[in-house]
């Protein structure tokens, strides 16, 4: 090819950098961070958004980023209809390959004849459950529609770890195959500034995350270490559900040792890692938890319920714990062991940060992405 290689990479990308808002759109910030190191790559960053006022193209060093306006709050209306802006502007790019992070831009990569690679980050119909408010329910059922007619249809179908690629059952489909979320250096180098006692749970304030489990287990905590207190970081998308986690504080004498961030820019998320003494996962679902990842990165282990292929990401009582889901007992246990160890904190966080070097490291991601993205070019 007599010009650089034309990729579309479709995910979530924030406005500002700075402010990123979720696992996904950090994977692509990473991602972006990544492929503008690599030679005779042209990147086309698209993403159907709201904090545009209407459709915005923006240079950043050899990146094009493409925000198209989509209206604010019409999030199942904006999943139909942005199908078709997506695929207007892939057909406006003429990528050589598309690769979607999302079953809707996937199924837009499709319709408008890209050839395209849909990398699945969830199990949409699993997610699904963990909801209770028949809205939630909906919005991922959609995306659980487009996510299957997608994987039957791209050339190529990335799992982010052998639980995806499970799930759909596709463990000898030679289309599919495995690339990790990636962690950028920044978190390597995050210091140790550990405060004593402090608990870091990052992830949106949801059902889906249940935050409520942790401090059920924080009140167990607490008896064995006084000083044990919760920092949630994380952008609130249900304030009814904050407040159900707030009453419980309030009702448990807790209120004291529980503080609600909400959205953080980067350099502040990189200082909660710095600060904390462990990461706490108590998720009802989960595919491959990257907050697992970044504290891992930067030196500091996990306690985790065994959800998704959280197995997989920590080596239970190596580089960190896992504990089956609704066993609040256990699940506080090891964060008193944590807590109230310093030798065996050191030592988990230091094989939990080998762990992510060996397997998940930004160049490695993105050199195994580039590997994919010339096959497909070549029609493979």
């Amino acid at each position: 090819m007599s010009r650089p290689l034309r990729v579309v990479l479709a995910i979530m990308y924030p406005l500002d950098p700075s402010r990123r808002s979720g696992g996904l759109q950090a994977v692509g910030c990473d991602l972006v961070r990544g492929f503008k190191t690599v030679d005779d790559l042209e990147l086309h960053v698209v993403h159907c958004t709201k904090e545009v006022d209407s459709d915005l193209v923006v240079q950043d060093g050899p990146v094009f980023v493409h925000y198209l306006h989509v209206p604010r709050r019409r999030v199942v209306p904006n999943m139909l209809t942005s199908v078709w802006k997506l695929r207007r502007e892939f057909r406006r790019i003429q990528p050589d390959v598309v690769n979607a992070h999302m079953g809707h831009y996937a199924t837009a990569g499709i319709l408008a004849r890209a050839p395209t690679v849909f990398t699945v980050h969830s199990i949409s119909w699993r997610e699904a459950k963990a909801f209770r408010k028949w809205f939630d329910r909906l919005r991922y059922r959609v995306e659980m529609l487009y996510d299957r007619f997608a994987v039957q249809r791209v050339r190529r179908v990335v799992a982010i770890n052998p639980y995806v690629r499970e799930q759909y059952r596709a463990e000898h489909d030679p289309r599919w195959t495995e690339i990790p979320i990636p962690v950028s250096d920044d978190y390597f180098a995050v210091p140790d500034r550990t405060v004593p006692g402090r608990i870091l749970c990052a992830g949106t304030i949801t059902e889906l995350k249940n935050g409520l489990a942790l401090l059920q287990a924080l009140r167990l905590v607490r008896e064995w270490v006084p000083d044990a207190h919760v920092h949630f970081v994380g952008r609130i998308d249900d304030p009814q559900y904050l407040r159900r986690m707030e009453a419980y504080a309030a009702e448990n004498g807790l209120a004291e040792a529980v503080v609600f961030h909400g959205l953080v820019r980067y350099e502040k998320m990189l200082q909660t890692y710095s600060e904390c003494a462990v990461l706490a996962l108590t998720s009802r679902e989960e595919s491959s938890p990257r907050v697992i990842l970044e504290a891992a990165a930067a030196g500091k282990p996990s306690v985790s319920v065994l959800v998704g292929s959280v197995g997989d990401m920590i080596e239970d009582g190596v580089s960190g714990y896992v504990e089956p889901q609704d066993n609040t007992p256990d699940l506080a246990d090891r964060l008193v062991r944590v807590l109230t160890d310093d030798d065996l904190r050191r030592r988990l966080g230091a094989a939990a940060k080998q762990r992510v070097e060996e397997r998940y490291s930004l160049h490695r991601v993105v050199a195994q992405y580039m590997d994919l993205y010339r096959d497909v070019a070549r029609g493979g």
